[in-house]
C-alpha cells in the first residue's frame, strides 16, 4: 500500500515550518499504520522542521 500525503505550508518556498496539527497527523498516521514495520520509512518521527524530509512526504508551498 502506498500513501501519500502533502502538506501545505502557507510559509511560501522556504517551508519554514509544518503546523503542529499537521505533524500531529503525520504521526498518528505513522503510528496507526505500523509505521515502524514499513518498507521504506526514512525520516519518520525525527525533529521538528524535518517532515519535509520524511520518505514520501512532499511539501509544497500554497501560492
Amino acid at each position: 500500500m502506498q500513501i501519500r500525503i502533502i502538506l501545505f505550508s502557507l510559509a511560501g518556498a522556504s517551508y519554514a515550518k509544518v503546523p503542529q496539527i499537521e505533524r500531529d497527523t503525520l504521526i498518528a498516521l505513522y503510528n496507526s499504520t505500523n509505521g515502524v514495520n514499513w518498507t521504506a520509512n526514512t525520516g519518520w518521527l525525527g525533529e521538528a522542521g524535518t517532515e519535509c524530509s520524511w520518505f514520501g512526504v512532499r511539501c509544497y508551498a500554497v501560492i
